[in-house]
């Protein structure tokens, strides 16, 4: 995995507390400083809540040149896009120790990012609306512009994100309209009844933030 703390540390890092004890620390060619590479790994050790940890800790003004560096951009796919440990059923029981040295109460049914989509969408979607706020204040008007891969990098997974937000949007209306229906039939895509995108509590939220992302994206390409 491209988000696995001890890959990126080049040396084994199981738990926060390893970090400390790290004689070098990577630098994504020297784009983060010593005490953010460590902040960084730290947040790698805990796959269930790392998406808006890195995102909010990336969307920083003084870090967000970063990204720049393809070493960190694999870092930040990996995270968000690989979809972790799955779940096969529900828990049944709370776990018996904190923390759960099995992972199995971390796990999830549909990944990492739909499940922080479906459960907590807010924090992480603000800290993509400050990103592309910032990216869009570094351009220069020349493709050719230092910080030109970092913007291309930040629409691209912004743009994979809204369409992972918009599949798990999409499924919210179509359950409420086969509830109105009184129907029970599923089908392919976000028309089916699959474990882990319900309940729709937070569909405000990702409505707000992907519109807000969207026109964002449209604003900037189309006054290109």
């Amino acid at each position: 995995s491209g988000a696995d703390a001890s890959i990126v540390a080049d040396a084994e890092v199981n738990a926060e507390d390893d970090v400390l004890h790290l004689t070098t620390l990577p630098s994504f060619s020297h784009t983060l400083a010593p005490s953010d590479s460590e902040r960084l790994i730290q947040m790698l050790t805990v796959p269930y809540i790392r998406i808006p940890l890195i995102l909010a800790f990336l969307a920083d003004e003084s870090r967000l040149n970063a990204l720049v560096d393809t070493t960190l951009q694999n870092v930040v796919d990996s995270c968000l896009f690989e979809p972790g440990v799955w779940q096969p059923r529900p828990p049944t029981e709370p776990p018996e120790m904190v923390p759960d040295l099995s992972r199995e109460s971390l796990s999830t049914p549909c990944g990492l990012l739909v499940n922080e989509l479906v459960n907590a969408p807010k924090d992480m979607l603000e800290s993509l609306v400050k990103m592309l706020d910032v990216v869009f204040d570094l351009d220069t008007g020349s493709f050719y512009g230092p910080s030109t891969p970092v913007i291309l990098y930040v629409m691209r997974m912004v743009t994979r994100v809204c369409q992972y937000a918009g599949f798990v949007v999409r499924n919210f209306y179509w359950r409420e309209a086969e509830a109105a229906a009184a129907t029970r039939a599923t089908g392919v895509g976000y028309r089916s009844y699959v474990r882990g995108l319900c309940p729709p509590s937070h569909r405000s939220d990702i409505v707000i933030q992907v519109n807000s992302l969207k026109n964002r994206l449209e604003g900037k390409l189309l006054t290109k």
